[in-house]
């Protein structure tokens, strides 16, 4: 059962990911790397997914001139909710929305999510 529902989430179109509670990933589906990274080594940490992201301007869209503190406000807000939902936008103009959750034993899960393909002014 536990590899079945491994092989649907790898082919699902829905990007699923899971970390650890050092927040170094665990599990990322290839819908989940190609919205973040789609050429992902091995597995990096969500800060390290969120920086390349703000450097390569690929993934979630961060405006920021400041990415430490940027990543410090996310963890401060992360840790202070155990259920999470929002809505990101991608540098490729589409958006998704994302909900993580926190485990009782400290690891985070990140999706489902939904990308939608319509801008935000709802235009395609």
């Amino acid at each position: 059962m536990a590899q079945r529902l491994l092989q649907t989430l790898e082919h699902s179109h829905i990007p699923v990911a899971l970390f650890d509670p050092q927040e170094q990933m665990a599990y990322a589906n290839a819908s989940f790397r190609q919205v973040h990274w789609p050429d992902l080594p091995g597995t990096p940490s969500r800060e390290t997914i969120m920086r390349r992201a703000h450097q390569h301007r690929q993934g979630v869209l961060i405006e920021t001139a400041d990415i430490d503190s940027w990543v410090a406000a996310v963890r401060r807000r992360d840790r202070r909710q155990p259920q999470r939902t929002s809505e990101s936008d991608l540098n490729d103009v589409r958006w998704m929305r994302v909900t993580e959750e926190t485990a009782s034993d400290g690891w985070p899960r990140c999706g489902p999510a939904r990308r939608c393909s319509r801008l935000r002014s709802g235009r395609i």
